[in-house]
Formats: structure tokens, sequence, C-alpha cells
């Protein structure tokens, strides 16, 4: 897969080297892409939340890498769900952690976990069905 930077003008003044061209940027092409890969790698979002990118991969039913999520998740847990770098800046911690999800396939195991884990919380029927409750919980 591609890494870099969106083609705007201060991209493409600053860091030429890694700019995409702008089909690489298209949603369609990144959709198409990330179904070819096993393994997403995201770090936590603003302000202690899960990034959105996590999101993404479990929809997508893939393993996660990603820095330490500060804030608690319903029945989202790491090595279960997710393996946790050892701090935002871990990128050293990434080959082991890539290693250990090859062993034994584990990234299937995860991947799979994780679309069961998106399909219970973050699709749209069941998220919608998930906040109902909630509500109906505190009227009573």
């Amino acid at each position: 897969a591609k890494t870099g930077l969106y083609p705007d003008l201060y991209s493409i003044k600053k860091a030429p080297d890694i700019v995409l061209d702008l089909k690489s940027c298209k949603k369609s092409n990144y959709l198409r892409v990330l179904r070819q890969y096993s393994i997403g790698i995201a770090d936590d979002g603003l302000k202690d939340t899960p990034g959105w990118k996590i999101g993404e991969y479990l929809l997508y039913g893939k393993a996660v890498i990603s820095t330490p999520i500060n804030i608690q998740i319903d029945n989202f847990k790491k090595d279960t769900n997710f393996l946790e770098l050892s701090n935002r800046s871990g990128y050293e911690d990434l080959p082991d952690a890539i290693s250990d999800l090859q062993k034994n396939d584990r990234f299937l195991e995860m991947g799979q976990t994780n679309l069961n884990w998106s399909d219970t919380y973050l699709h749209p029927k069941n998220y919608i069905n998930r906040i109902l409750e909630i509500v109906s919980s505190h009227l009573n």
C-alpha cells in the first residue's frame, strides 16, 4: 500500500517525495486497497478517543495494532481485539507486534473477532438498538 500525503499545495512544496497522486487519494481506491490487507496499524484519537482508523479496520475484519487506547470500549480488549504498542511513539514495537500476529495465523482469529465485534457494536442496525436499550434502561 502507498503511504503519503494528500497532494495539496503545502504538501507538494514541503514533501514532494511522499505526495500521492489524486487517484490514490480517492475513497474508493482506499477501500479497495484496504481489503487486501489483514493487519491495520492505528493510533488513538484526539482527547483519548479511539482513532477513526480503528473503526474502519474492525468493520473490515482486520487485526489491529494500536497505540494505547485510554478509554473503556465495551468488550473491546487488549490482546483479543488489538495489540497495544508500548506508547504513542512506540513505532519500534511494530515488527514484534506484526510477528506476534503472524504466529499461527493469529491475525486471522483477531480479524474474525473484530468483524464479529463490529457487527455487534458498530453496524448501524445494532448501534441504534444499543442506544435505544441504554436510553430505555435509564428511563426505568
